[in-house]
């Protein structure tokens, strides 16, 4: 008997379990899926932004996710790829980054994004690194003093900018 009581148990117990679950799973994907349809909207509306158009995902990513070293080879590859492709260019920082090239007031025509980070002194150090590696094939030979002191998502972003 005692055993019999055991095994009911736990088959209430494993049903009412799988149950929950279910009700998550698909509590969990209805939310997702507003998410996905809300995140469409944006990007939309993000599309039509004409400074957005011309701020470049290509080469982004969180400098978090790679060791430092291996974050500082991608981001030099990146930017030895894009100057071989333009004449004019800048490394900077920014928070905006949708923003960021309206500022330019035409001087420069495209923003790419090459990582971002929270930490606004690691952006900070990123910039005035790759700043002084490439000063002779750069617009500005020195850091902004006043760049990326505010965020507009919560990430701060390394660029080049270019013409």
């Amino acid at each position: 008997m005692n055993f019999l009581a055991r095994v009911i148990i736990g088959g209430i117990i494993t049903f009412t379990t799988i149950v929950i679950l279910e009700n998550f799973k698909r509590k969990f994907e209805e939310e997702a899926k507003k998410d996905k349809d809300t995140s469409d909207k944006s990007n939309k509306n993000v599309a039509n932004d004409k400074s957005s158009v011309n701020t470049h995902d290509k080469y982004l990513f969180d400098f978090e996710n790679y060791s430092p070293a291996g974050s500082k080879r991608k981001i030099t590859r990146a930017i030895k790829e894009i100057m071989a492709q333009y004449k004019t260019r800048k490394i900077g920082r920014t928070g905006d980054r949708d923003g960021r090239l309206d500022n330019y007031n035409g001087k420069y025509t495209k923003l790419y994004l090459l990582t971002k980070s929270k930490d606004l002194n690691l952006i900070k150090g990123l910039e005035t690194a790759y700043i002084d590696k490439f000063q002779a094939d750069i617009a500005n030979k020195n850091p902004g003093i006043l760049g990326a002191n505010e965020t507009v998502d919560g990430w701060y972003y390394l660029y080049i900018a270019v013409k």
